[in-house]
């Protein structure tokens, strides 16, 4: 799978910055995000850090309509990826955006309880989700 284009690492990093404006680690207004794109094996994702907290968390690209690779590839990946076949494994929904918490950051008194856990993207805007 290789790299990622430049131009999908600015669309990812704007959805980003769009979808998750607060910090939903320590609520900042201006987490100011640092970003750093991965490729491993099948999946790419955007890792995104809070330059308050600390916090990073990410989200992988398949989750992010009209970011992941292209239209061609994502219709013939659809339902006979990899990602929507391990998805019901895990409790996951189809369609739903999810935000992993890596690291707590500074808020390293809930690292057992949040480190690893993923949150639906609509949780977090909502803010129904918080440390």
């Amino acid at each position: 799978m290789g790299k990622i284009d430049p131009h999908r690492q600015g669309l990812a990093e704007q959805y980003i910055r769009e979808a998750i404006p607060v910090c939903p680690l320590c609520r900042t207004l201006d987490p100011r995000w640092q970003f750093n794109h991965t490729v491993q094996m099948w999946e790419r994702r955007i890792e995104y850090t809070c330059s308050v907290c600390g916090g990073r968390m990410s989200t992988a690209y398949s989750d992010m309509k009209g970011i992941n690779i292209n239209g061609l590839t994502d219709f013939l990946q659809g339902s006979l990826s990899y990602e929507a076949m391990v998805r019901p494994i895990y409790g996951k929904k189809k369609g739903t955006v999810y935000v992993r918490v890596l690291d707590p950051g500074k808020n390293q008194i809930k690292k057992e309880k949040y480190e690893g856990v993923e949150i639906p993207l609509e949780e977090i805007e909502k803010k129904s989700w918080s440390v």
